[in-house]
């Protein structure tokens, strides 16, 4: 039981001071010894008091310094998983532009799976390329598209499904992510990808986000 021995402490002088009353309760005269044994106790009461009302009173300082620092830990995260999707827009738009500028033809194509949202975001209306440095090109084949997608694995990932692998497979961790994605590149047939990956993430294959990265696998090794 908390506070227990102070507790104790001052029930004990509650019942002195009540054995002092009853002493002198049928006498006359008090003896002047009364009262200065009425105000020892009294003192000691105070006093007894007082220390249980301040350990109290720092018990409860520090839970809330605890709650405190609860909410600032939560806030810090919440700061760094923003400005972590802040860096993956920037990379994100930064591998699209050289893209871009090398094949017009594959920005128009990949365009076509990125939500209107997230378009409107990386493509203003005062076109971040100058004109100058883009290159003309004739139009290509769908299957020479898809070869140069599937050629580097991030490539091949596109923006709605970076945010979403990220947070539902790699708990956020745009590091890990990357690591991964860089592994897998260097690897040469999906049973090698899906063992690597079942060593180290045990993702359900019949989760619909972890279905979508495996059969972007599937295409990337076939």
């Amino acid at each position: 039981m908390p506070y227990k021995k102070q507790l104790d402490e001052f029930a004990g002088l509650s019942r002195k001071l009540d054995l002092t009353l009853l002493l002198v309760q049928d006498s006359g005269i008090l003896p002047l010894s009364f009262f200065s044994q009425v105000h020892d106790i009294l003192k000691e009461m105070t006093s007894s008091l007082h220390t249980l009302e301040m350990e109290q009173f720092a018990e409860m300082q520090d839970k809330i310094n605890e709650q405190l620092e609860i909410m600032e830990t939560f806030e810090k995260a919440h700061e760094t998983e923003s400005l972590a999707d802040v860096g993956i827009i920037k990379d994100t738009i930064a591998e699209m532009a050289c893209v871009e500028m090398e094949n017009p033809a594959f920005s128009e194509d990949i365009d076509e799976d990125i939500s209107p949202e997230i378009l409107d975001f990386i493509q203003p209306e005062d076109d971040p390329v100058p004109q100058s440095i883009k290159t003309e090109s004739t139009p290509l084949r769908k299957d020479l598209i898809e070869k140069k997608m599937f050629s580097d694995l991030k490539k091949a990932i596109s923006l709605n499904d970076k945010f979403r692998f990220q947070k539902e497979l790699f708990s956020g961790d745009s590091v890990a992510m990357s690591g991964t994605i860089d592994a897998l590149n260097a690897m040469r047939s999906l049973n090698e990808a899906l063992v690597y990956i079942e060593d180290r993430y045990h993702w359900n294959w019949e989760d619909e986000v972890a279905a979508d990265f495996r059969n972007l696998l599937e295409k990337f090794y076939a």
